[in-house]
Parts: C-alpha cells; structure tokens; sequence
C-alpha cells in the first residue's frame, strides 16, 4: 500500500483549526481576567493610599501626646498667650 502525499495535511488542518477556534473562544476569558487583575490592582493601591493616610494621621497624634508636640501645634496655630514667650523647639521637632 502506498500513501498518497496530501493526506498528512488533513490532521494538521484539524488540529490547527481546533487550536484556533479554542483560542478564539477562550478570549472573553482572558479578558475577564484582565478587567478583574485591574480593578485587584485599583483597589490594592486604594489600600495602600488609605493606610499610608492612617499612618499619617497616627503619626500627627502620637506628636500631640508629648509636651514638645502639643507645643508645635499650638504655635501653629498661632495661639499665644500674652506675655508668655515662645518655647524654642530644637531643629529636629521643626516642620
């Protein structure tokens, strides 16, 4: 029995229409995935914002709990009592 040339062809077709039409079909997919990997991303970079503000806001507390810090704010503020002069705060406690 001797095989004809063309029918090596045949599978190959198949198969490269079926890797094809799986490709093609499995595109919504990957785009889903995409859309969800950015809104992930939105919102870890959301979180990342709101716990640095977080940071922050302890950070401006944890200076009103020391004399040095209550006395920063209030010179801030501009508040001043009369007669009283200011405390001289070192260069470090300086904004």
């Amino acid at each position: 029995m001797a095989k004809k040339k063309g029918m090596m062809w045949g599978p190959l077709v198949v198969a490269t229409a079926a890797v094809a039409t799986g490709l093609y079909l499995s595109r919504p997919a990957w785009q889903d995935y995409q859309r969800e990997d950015q809104k992930s991303a939105a919102r870890i970079r959301d979180a990342h914002e709101q716990e640095q503000k977080l940071a922050d806001r302890l950070q401006e507390e944890s200076e009103t709990q020391t004399a040095v810090g209550r006395e920063a704010l209030v010179r801030q503020q501009g508040q001043l009592k009369k007669g009283e002069l200011p405390l001289p705060l070192p260069a470090s406690d300086r904004r």
